[in-house]
């Protein structure tokens, strides 16, 4: 937020009439899509100023589950899941699985296979807004026996990225925003949608929109 980068989320009261109390136009805390810019140079009196901006990179998430559980990866509304590496197996020597239990590792190296995993994940979690993949423990990676004995486990690291720019839509000027929503998301060919009712675009996009959010955060009413 443009007031206080480290706030994550505003809240606001739900009222008896069932409208939220909502704060003035001019009070609402305003979300950045990137981080502030510090101020630019002083111009120098004579000759040329070379600048190099500061790249603010996103930070890396990781995420990791043993065998028998559960990986759960999610990202806020209206962003995707970027996988960066995936390793499934476990470290040298090892003496904690990354749940806390205690387990030793193996005693040989080379027990933790990435390409045919990251491959998986790709496919499993790539360009979602959440994924769950059940970590098999009979997983068939080429491994050495001596691998296969302790418990394993899947690491994942991802970054939470914009691949839709959902705000540009709404200034859509010589395009209903509703199309270019349908169309620029795949969700519908132009030519199908060119003699539909607004109404009827809103209802196909609302569906759309429910397949792609996180139901718990925006239900079909609500969209």
């Amino acid at each position: 937020f443009e007031e206080d980068p480290e706030m994550e989320s505003i809240s606001v009261l739900c009222q008896p009439d069932g409208f939220f109390e909502v704060p003035s136009l001019d009070s609402w805390d305003n979300c950045l899509l990137g981080t502030i810019c510090e101020d630019p140079p002083i111009v120098p009196d004579d000759g040329t100023l070379t600048v190099t901006p500061k790249v603010m990179e996103v930070e890396t998430e990781e995420k990791c589950a043993v065998d028998g559980s559960v990986l759960d990866i999610k990202c806020p509304s209206f962003q995707q899941i970027y996988i960066l590496g995936a390793s499934y197996g476990r470290e040298q020597h090892s003496k904690y699985l990354c749940d806390g239990t205690k387990n030793a590792g193996p005693k040989v190296e080379g027990c933790q296979e990435t390409k045919e995993t990251l491959e998986m994940m790709k496919d499993s979690c790539h360009g979602d807004y959440h994924c769950q993949v059940n970590v098999d423990a009979q997983a068939k990676f080429p491994m050495d026996p001596g691998c296969l004995k302790p418990k394993r486990e899947l690491k994942v690291q991802y970054i939470c990225v914009i691949c839709t720019l959902w705000h540009e839509y709404v200034n859509s000027i010589s395009l209903n925003c509703m199309d270019v929503a349908l169309v620029e998301n795949m969700w519908a060919k132009h030519e199908d949608i060119v003699d539909l009712a607004d109404i009827d675009k809103q209802s196909l996009l609302s569906m759309a929109l429910n397949q792609a959010l996180d139901p718990d955060e925006h239900s079909l009413q609500e969209l």
